[in-house]
């Protein structure tokens, strides 16, 4: 992030990496700086080489996915050199309710709870987040019709 650009001071952005490696000490990857170098190189256009470090991060977690909105900056040329995949907030979780709906529910049920939200408010807040997230609300929906297990009802 560029602080200045942002309005942030180097004490905030300390605190909030202080913050996120706590909250997520395995999203802590160091990166070969090789790695990095040749994922840059591979880049067609500023931004993709800006997101380099997203790639190198991935290779060195040995995530599978990289979740994001920005597929423009990760183009399969790059990605899948590495054994990588992109994908969309809602096709990764239309993939997962595909793989195994069960632990998708349970997380589904957990987060609306926490939000103390009511299915049908929670099904609305995803649908306002675009036309992807609408097919998840709608697969979700579709679970419910063959029985209630996304009912918070039945906690």
């Amino acid at each position: 992030m560029n602080a200045q650009r942002q309005n942030v001071s180097a004490d905030q952005i300390a605190a909030r990496q202080q913050w996120m490696d706590a909250a997520f000490p395995s999203a802590c990857h160091p990166i070969d700086s090789a790695l990095l170098a040749a994922i840059e190189a591979l880049g067609k256009n500023r931004a993709q080489k800006a997101d380099a470090h997203v790639v190198a991060v991935s290779v060195a977690a040995s995530a599978p996915v990289i979740v994001t909105y920005n597929l423009r900056d990760f183009p399969l040329s790059i990605v899948g050199r590495f054994g990588l995949r992109v994908r969309t907030p809602a096709r990764f979780c239309l993939d997962l309710m595909a793989d195994d709906p069960e632990p998708v529910l349970a997380g589904v049920r957990d987060h609306w709870t926490a939000l103390d939200a009511t299915p049908a408010a929670y099904l609305q807040d995803l649908c306002a987040h675009g036309t992807g997230m609408r097919a998840f609300a709608a697969a979700l929906r579709a679970c419910a019709g063959k029985d209630d297990t996304i009912d918070p009802g039945n906690r």
